[in-house]
């Protein structure tokens, strides 16, 4: 069982990190169209 837990912990941890990095790039092309804006 503990197997089980530990691997999708593993499997969670890597769809928050590529979430994350969604989120960053997203961000990243956010800024430059609000600076512009500004």
């Amino acid at each position: 069982m503990a197997g089980a837990v530990e691997v999708f912990m593993n499997n969670a941890g890597e769809l928050d990190l590529s979430f994350n990095a969604l989120l960053v790039s997203l961000r990243g092309v956010e800024q430059p169209g609000s600076s512009l804006g500004s």
